[in-house]
């Protein structure tokens, strides 16, 4: 037993949290949860009273406190165990019940953070803000590092700093344990390191992040395009590694050892690569320290595996090549150094070859303004185009990232299937949506109707036999464009919300959360209350 304080009630190591040590096995890190209220066993079912009590001043309202009832029965708060001083230190707490350890977690510090004093805001918001705190391993002590922050704590693995994204400043920021101040790392002026394509009425999120080099020796960020090294004392600049953006090529690093804790600047780094333009796809090798590309290959027409596995021992990898009309076998490559040496070594999917399957292509017309609008156009195999063909209109937001991806025939949730469409002679053109805020609906009728005009021109679509179809956000849509274009012959809308004021007060039964942030500021688009 653990008691915290003389007055608080005993706490029992959890049975719901998995106890692990720090690599230097010097630290068992396991969870605390309060003693369980035990049930009176001697009362009849139809004795036992059933009581919700709500509360305008509760964080939560009570259908999600509903839903996170298991969880909070199994809640536990992060305790540590150090083994050279024989010594228990309490982490976690009531009022700061979440706690961050570095990757090794040899360090003897944590970053902890609480978002219960913002609940009642993320319930209008949806994303919750946090309070970030220092916590010493050695006493449990915690110390404030910053409030009201929109983002995700990482602590290095040498345990040096603990870096973050604040959504709010849309930068990186740096906080030094040893000299306790806080770095801002990048500034937007010379690229942004946010997604600049967001349009939704709320802080745009970061790209993302590789993760920090060993030794602390720096952070490994993306913009839309490039690879950035960021110097976490706040010292240097930040500092190019790739050169994308002048040639639209999007560079990301691959992750080919499970186990790594940090990055290795010494060694090369396999990185995907896939262009804009006509979201070819690809492999390369970056040495940070040479600061070239010592290898790249390109696939025209393949979308290639993010998730490469390479042997544990030895030099050997195994990926996958697919396209829209391929199907994702495995490659085995010799050397995962020698990207272009490879062959296929399985076939899943022979069958196949039996059927009329279709083909895929980017498809680009002008819109509002001059901008280029993009689409993805799905053919039959036996395409003509001096023939006229039905055509499907089938959309969400943006979809053509996914121009080959391998669409198997399968049944779905009110969602059409673009195989079983083309193998049976239709056409399936898929628009990108660019959204204005505000004005959802309207984005999605002027892109829909003005790309199907286009392709309407090209002569060979039918323009008397034209569908529209979408689900949930899609299905929204396509009611939306129904009531203000006469465009197509038919149209199913699956799971469609056709009343924005009904449903924007609705509740999501596996959340228990209420809607209301996601018409303000998320993918409804609204900007208001």
């Amino acid at each position: 037993f653990l008691k915290q304080k003389k007055d608080h009630p005993r706490h029992l190591v959890s049975r719901d949290a998995k106890p692990y040590f720090s690599d230097n096995g010097e630290k068992l890190f396991f969870g605390l949860a309060p003693m369980p209220f035990l049930p009176d066993t001697m009362l009849l079912p139809e004795e036992t009273v059933k009581l919700d009590i709500w509360s305008w001043t509760d964080g939560r309202i009570m259908t999600e406190q509903i839903n996170k009832l298991d969880d909070e029965k199994k809640r536990s708060f992060a305790a540590v165990y150090r083994i050279p001083e024989q010594k228990l230190v309490a982490l976690a707490s009531e009022e700061v019940p979440e706690v961050r350890f570095s990757s090794t977690k040899n360090s003897d510090f944590a970053v902890g953070f609480s978002e219960e004093k913002y609940l009642k805001q993320s319930g209008w918001e949806g994303a919750a803000y946090r309070d970030f705190y220092l916590i010493d391993l050695k006493t449990g002590d915690k110390s404030l590092i910053v409030n009201k922050i929109r983002g995700n704590p990482v602590v290095s693995p040498e345990g040096g700093f603990i870096s973050w994204f604040s959504e709010a400043d849309s930068a990186w920021f740096a906080y030094d344990i040893k000299n306790t101040t806080t770095h801002k790392l990048t500034n937007n002026r010379t690229v942004a390191f946010y997604n600049e394509e967001d349009d939704t009425p709320d802080f745009p999120a970061a790209w993302g992040m590789a993760g920090w080099l060993a030794g602390d020796a720096g952070l490994i960020v993306y913009d839309k395009y490039d690879i950035w090294r960021l110097d976490p004392t706040g010292a240097k600049t930040p500092e190019l590694l790739t050169e994308g953006r002048e040639n639209r090529m999007i560079f990301r690093k691959i992750r080919l050892d499970l186990e790594e804790k940090s990055l290795n600047p010494v060694v090369n780094w396999l990185v995907h690569r896939k262009s804009e333009r006509d979201k070819t796809e690809g492999y390369s090798f970056y040495n940070i320290n040479k600061w070239h590309f010592a290898l790249y290959s390109l696939f025209p027409d393949l979308a290639v595996s993010k998730n490469p596995i390479k042997a544990r021992r030895g030099k050997a990898m195994i990926s996958s090549f697919e396209s829209f009309g391929q199907f994702p076998d495995i490659e085995y490559f010799w050397d995962w150094q020698d990207i272009d040496q490879h062959k296929t070594i399985s076939e899943a999917n022979p069958q196949q070859k039996n059927y009329w399957w279709g083909s895929a292509e980017l498809v680009h017309w002008p819109g509002e303004g001059g901008r280029e609008m993009t689409g993805m156009l799905f053919m039959p195999d036996d395409f003509r185009p001096d023939r006229q063909y039905p055509m499907i209109v089938n959309f969400y937001e943006r979809s053509s990232d996914g121009l080959f991806e391998h669409r198997a025939p399968a049944p779905g949730r009110s969602q059409i299937n673009y195989t079983y469409y083309t193998s049976r002679g239709y056409l399936v053109f898929n628009p990108d949506i660019p959204y204005e805020i505000g004005r959802p609906g309207e984005s999605a009728l002027k892109t829909v109707v003005g790309g199907t005009e286009f392709l309407i021109q090209k002569g060979f679509v039918d323009k008397g036999r034209i569908g529209l179809q979408g689900h949930s956000w899609g299905g929204y849509q396509v009611a939306y464009i129904i009531s203000r274009s006469t465009m197509f012959a038919c149209a199913e809308a699956g799971a469609a919300v056709v009343n924005m004021t009904s449903a924007y007060g609705g509740i999501r039964w596996e959340s228990g959360l209420s809607r209301v942030f996601q018409y303000e500021h998320q993918q409804s688009r609204i900007g208001g209350t």
